[in-house]
């Protein structure tokens, strides 16, 4: 699970761009409304938030 925060997105980014070597983004986790969530939500990447 990758938050979303600065860091976070350009990790998700790095990410998203290696699903070719079969690496699979099931979910993310951020409360606020960042870049990044965005992001997922378009890709179709899972939101869940943690306690």
């Amino acid at each position: 699970m990758v938050g979303l925060g600065r860091v976070g997105s350009d990790f998700l980014s790095a990410l998203q761009s290696r699903q070719d070597l079969g690496i699979e983004i099931v979910c993310v986790s951020e409360l606020e409304n960042t870049i990044g969530k965005k992001k997922a939500v378009s890709a179709g990447i899972g939101i869940k938030i943690t306690d």
